[in-house]
C-alpha cells in the first residue's frame, strides 16, 4: 500500500479464546465438528472454542485438548510458514481467518498475508470521479443512460449505486443531480469475479466475499467502484482472488 494508506496491522488482530488440539489423529475424537479444522495453512491445530459444544469440548479435553487464549487475525491471503517468516499458527484462506497463541506471530502472519494482498492488486485501483446516485428508484432520471447501473439485465454487486461520470452527457447528469445524485472522487478498480457483502465473515475478506460496505462492482464488465481507497482495496482483492481460484478449480 502507499505510504499515504500505511498499514496498521493491529487494526486486523484481536485477542481470542482458542481449542488447541496437539496433533491431526487427536481430531478424530470431535467427529463432524474436525472439519473446522480443515483445509489450514501454519502448523498448528486452532479454531475457536465457541464453535464447539459443551460435549465436544470434553471430548476435545480428553484427547489432550487444551483451551488457550489466543489471537484471531484477518487472513486475506495465503502464506506460507517460509514467507510468515514464524512458526505456531494456523489460517483458513476460505475463511479469511488465522489464529495464533502470541501476538507477535499473529502480527508477523497477518501482515505477511496482507502483503500478498497487496501485491496482487498493485496497479488495479486508481481514483475517479464518479456518480452516486441515492437509490433505485432515482435511477430513472437518467433515461436511456440507466444501463450504466445494470450488470447483465440485474443490480451491480456492492450496497451503491456508481458509475464513472465520463459516461454521461450534460444533459443526463444534470438529471440525476436533479434527482439527488452526488459527483464524489472515489476509486476505480479491476473485478473480474462477482463478490457478496458477507456480515457474518470472520475475516474482512475471502475469495468472492468481503465484510466491507460503500462499493458496487460490475462483473459483466470487469470494474468496480469504492468510494474510499481501503474498501476497493479489500473487494478488488477478493474478486481477483475468486477469479483464480475458478481458474485454479
Amino acid at each position: 500500500m502507499t505510504k499515504e494508506h500505511e498499514f496498521n496491522v493491529l487494526a486486523h488482530i484481536r485477542e481470542f479464546h482458542l481449542l488447541w488440539m496437539p496433533s491431526g489423529e487427536s481430531l478424530a475424537v470431535l467427529g463432524d465438528s474436525a472439519r473446522l479444522f480443515d483445509n489450514a495453512d501454519g502448523d498448528l491445530l486452532l479454531a475457536p472454542s465457541g464453535a464447539f459444544s459443551d460435549r465436544k469440548l470434553v471430548a476435545a479435553f480428553e484427547a489432550s485438548g487444551e483451551h488457550v487464549w489466543g489471537y484471531v487475525f484477518d487472513y486475506p491471503c495465503s502464506v506460507s510458514i517460509e514467507e510468515a517468516g514464524v512458526g505456531e499458527w494456523c489460517a483458513y484462506p476460505t475463511r479469511g481467518v488465522g489464529y495464533a497463541v502470541s501476538r507477535d506471530v499473529a502480527e508477523a502472519v497477518c501482515a505477511a498475508s496482507f502483503s500478498r494482498m497487496n501485491n496482487i492488486i498493485v496497479g488495479r485501483i486508481r481514483p475517479t470521479e464518479l456518480l452516486l446516485m441515492p437509490d433505485a428508484v432515482s435511477l430513472a432520471a437518467l433515461g436511456d443512460a440507466v444501463g450504466l447501473y445494470g450488470d447483465n439485465g440485474s443490480d451491480p454487486d456492492g450496497n451503491l449505486w456508481l458509475a464513472p461520470k465520463g459516461a454521461f452527457n450534460c444533459a443526463a447528469l444534470d438529471a440525476a443531480l436533479a434527482a439527488g445524485g452526488e459527483l464524489i472522487v472515489g476509486y476505480e478498480f479491476e473485478y473480474p469475479c462477482g463478490v457478496a457483502i458477507n456480515r457474518h465473515l470472520p475475516g474482512i475478506i475471502k475469495p468472492g466475499e468481503v465484510k466491507v460496505y460503500n462499493w458496487c462492482g460490475y462483473s459483466s464488465r470487469g470494474i468496480g467502484y469504492a468510494l474510499s481507497h481501503d474498501v476497493a482495496i479489500f473487494v478488488c482483492a477478493a474478486s481477483i482472488l475468486a477469479a483464480q481460484k475458478d481458474k485454479n478449480g
